[in-house]
């Protein structure tokens, strides 16, 4: 079922209002280009086939709405970075001594 997959948030309001701000003058939401180009992708297959064939599509929009492969990146290179500290291989910078004058 389609559902498994795709988020009920992306059927509960209408395209444009992702895309395009209500008001003149608001910024346009972060993940808005993401969500274009799965709706073109989904446009000219259909809603059965765009399961399929614009799946990078959905994993883009996924990825900039829930930021979870950033996150795990992140962790990643934290404990990469912990491990070399462990080690003595890896020295903590010091900090920036700034002065005012």
């Amino acid at each position: 079922m389609v559902r498994e997959w795709l988020p009920e948030l992306w059927f509960e309001k209408p395209f444009l209002y992702s895309v395009k701000p209500i008001k003149p003058g608001l910024p346009v939401p972060k993940c808005a280009n993401f969500e274009k180009d799965y709706y073109k992708c989904a446009e000219g297959v259909g809603y059965k086939r765009a399961q399929k064939e614009c799946r990078l599509q959905i994993e883009d929009l996924m990825e900039c709405s829930s930021g979870a492969k950033t996150r795990e990146r992140h962790r990643t290179i934290l404990k990469q970075r912990q491990k070399l500290i462990r080690e003595g291989t890896y020295k903590i910078p010091d900090s920036p001594k700034t002065s005012i004058v």
